[in-house]
């Protein structure tokens, strides 16, 4: 398996936010209600938010497909909240591989100083993913949001430089 990372632009990149955006609309119930909570299941406000300034999208390929879309947005001065999109059957080594790939970029190259991601507390595979990458648990809730009828508890997972 090989395992490529490549920054993507909205324009260019069309085809491959269309299958991210495909992704999404085919997850499960949760997943897309989960979404609606921050994010938005309107195809044309998904593309425009490609576009949104501070926000970096890093294409993770596994042997040359696309298999999930990390999305890095500046939320702060060397601070970025990540989140992550991918196809339902993706392979969660491939995401910590790639994780941990972007991990030394972002600390590395970029500066960064603090990275974080809100994560239902209830989703156990993607707080496991969070966690195999570096992301530690700092403690921070917040009550938002509904899924099933239910009020979401997110964590909020967090990387120091």
């Amino acid at each position: 398996m090989k395992l490529e990372l490549r920054r993507l632009d909205p324009i260019a990149d069309l085809a491959l936010y269309e299958t991210a955006y495909r992704w999404l609309m085919d997850s499960p119930s949760w997943r897309r209600q989960t979404e609606a909570i921050f994010g938005t299941l309107d195809h044309d406000e998904y593309m425009t938010a490609t576009h949104s300034e501070g926000r970096c999208d890093v294409g993770i390929f596994r042997d040359g497909e696309l298999t999930a879309i990390v999305i890095l947005t500046i939320t702060a001065k060397h601070t970025y909240e990540v989140h992550f999109e991918s196809e339902g059957n993706v392979d969660p080594e491939l995401i910590i591989a790639a994780g941990h790939m972007i991990r030394s970029q972002l600390f590395g190259e970029y500066g960064a100083q603090l990275a974080y991601t809100w994560t239902p507390s209830w989703n156990r595979t993607v707080l496991a993913i969070d966690k195999a990458i570096g992301f530690v648990d700092d403690g921070v809730r917040m009550l938002h949001g509904t899924c099933r009828g239910r009020l979401v508890e997110w964590i909020r997972l967090s990387l120091r430089g």
